[in-house]
Parts: C-alpha cells; sequence; structure tokens
C-alpha cells in the first residue's frame, strides 16, 4: 500500500488532470501491483497472449506495429516485436515509469500517450459544466455527440502494418461508469458505454480499410466460480454486445481463460474468470 501511494504521488506529477480525478491513474497502479501479486495466476494467459501476438506478427508485412492497450507491457512480446518491425509504438492513456524505463533498452519502440476513444477529456468537462450551469439540453447535446465520434489516429500512416487492440475493449467504459456513477447525474449513460465499445470496432474497421491488418484480443465474458470451481453466476463483459455483429469480417482465432481474481483476491469464497477471445482482420 505504501509503494502504491508513493508511485500515485509520483506519476499524479505528470498525469492530465481529468485522469487523475476520473481514477484511472489510481486503477493503473493498481493493476500493477496485482499483477506482481498474482503473477502465478495470470502468467498462462500471459504466455498464451504473447504467442498468438507473435504468431500473427509473423504473418504482417514488416514495417510498423501500433498495440493500443499496451498498458504495462505484461501481455506483450516487445523483444520479439522489435526485431521483427522497423518501429514499434505503444499507445495508452498513461504510462508507468516501469513502462518507460523497460522500453528504452528498444530503439524502435516509442510510446504515445492518448484517449484511444478521444472523449474521457470531453466527458469530464461536460460534467464539470454541467454542475456549474444545470443546462440539461447542453450537456445532453455533448453527450450524444460522443455517442457517434469515431477517432481517426493512425488511419493516414501507411507504414502502420499492423494494429493490435489489447485486452482494452471491455475496459473502455469502466472507468467513466465508476467515475460518473459518484457525479450523481440524473442521465442514462447506457447508450454511451456501449457506443464506447461499438465505436472502437468501427474505429479498427477503418483502420483495415486502409490496409492495416488488425489483431483483436478482449476479454468477452465473466464467470464468478465457488472454491470447488462450480460455475455460480455468468456476465458479459461488453455489455452483451456481439464483436462480429460490427465486424463481420474478423475472424475468431483463438479463445481461452485467465483466472483473473483467485480465491481470497476479491472473496474469500468465490473467484472471477475470464474468457478471452483473440480476433484477426486481415486486408
Amino acid at each position: 500500500m505504501i509503494a502504491e501511494l508513493i508511485s500515485y504521488f509520483f506519476h499524479a506529477l505528470c498525469c492530465p488532470r481529468h485522469l487523475r480525478e476520473m481514477g484511472i491513474l489510481q486503477e493503473l497502479i493498481g493493476v500493477e501491483a496485482r499483477a506482481g501479486r498474482l503473477k502465478c495466476d495470470w502468467q498462462e494467459h500471459l504466455d498464451i497472449t504473447k504467442s498468438f501476438i507473435i504468431d500473427q506478427a509473423s504473418e504482417s508485412r514488416r514495417n510498423k506495429v501500433v498495440i493500443i492497450g499496451a498498458g504495462l507491457l505484461n501481455d506483450i512480446p516487445i523483444k520479439e516485436l522489435s526485431e521483427r518491425f522497423k518501429e514499434v509504438v505503444l499507445v495508452d492513456l498513461i504510462f508507468m515509469q516501469s513502462t518507460i524505463n523497460a522500453i528504452r533498452y528498444f530503439n524502435n519502440v516509442s510510446f504515445v500517450e492518448l484517449d484511444i476513444s478521444s472523449n474521457l477529456k470531453t466527458l469530464y468537462e461536460a460534467v464539470q459544466e454541467f454542475k456549474s450551469t444545470n443546462n440539461t439540453q447542453e450537456f445532453n447535446a455533448r453527450i450524444n455527440s460522443l455517442i457517434n465520434f469515431v477517432p481517426d489516429f493512425f488511419l493516414a500512416d501507411a507504414d502502420v502494418d499492423l494494429v493490435i487492440s489489447l485486452n482494452l475493449l471491455s475496459q473502455l467504459p469502466l472507468c467513466a461508469e465508476q467515475w460518473l456513477a459518484k457525479q450523481k447525474i440524473d442521465f442514462d449513460f447506457s447508450c454511451f458505454y456501449k457506443s464506447l465499445i461499438k465505436n472502437h470496432l468501427e474505429y479498427l474497421n477503418r483502420l483495415n480499410s486502409k490496409k492495416k491488418n488488425i489483431v483483436l484480443i478482449t476479454d468477452t465474458q465473466k464467470q464468478i466460480l465457488n472454491k470447488n470451481n462450480q460455475l455460480v453466476a455468468v456476465e458479459s463483459s461488453i455489455r452483451d454486445l456481439q464483436i462480429q455483429d460490427y465486424l463481420p469480417s474478423l475472424v475468431k482465432a483463438k479463445s481461452w481463460n485467465w483466472l483473473l481474481a483467485p480465491i481470497g483476491e476479491l472473496d474469500p469464497n468465490y473467484q472471477m474468470q475470464l474468457t478471452v477471445e483473440a480476433f484477426v482482420l486481415k486486408d
């Protein structure tokens, strides 16, 4: 806990205010701590993910690979990608100093801190303005403007051959949802949360239309099991959306389970497991 607190104050110095106040920095620090604590439980998932990425990278052209949701690099075969591609670009909201230090060993690996949905800052500002003005009409208009917004990052970059969306899709609505719940605003955000997922899929589709190969790795289902590994509850990780309804050309190539939280991590009697699916979309 002390180490996490020190890390928070260190990274808060250069973290944008809206990401701090929305709890995103704190969540990333928590993930870093869990990754260390649960290394053995997560290892199979991490190994499968890395192996799948290596396989797909071997079939791609060799110029540039962009990894969206790069996070802490735990599930990224960074050495192999650096050797395979002329340039490796890591993308995420925030990068921890440990990640920045790790990639210094690779001359062709860089990182970009950006919100791939392009709407978290706008959402934050809309909420702050609404609290000041109580203008419901303006607030509704700003939120609705986000629902159909699809970003254009890397679309015009002809050097990008492969884009990997990595364990990101299900996470897109979570921080916004948790933060908005604390704001106590009487507004139905359900369409907005789903749009974060749908717009990301459309973004991947547009990248593919520009002759870029796509790899999508995401959890699609949460499962709660008891101490005897008996299933007691199941829930969609992606708001009951069906990925291939939005990207029919996607091919599901692999599926596996990830023991996210073993007995004792979240509850003394129950564990949480995720179903992870890997898809490919080629030009």
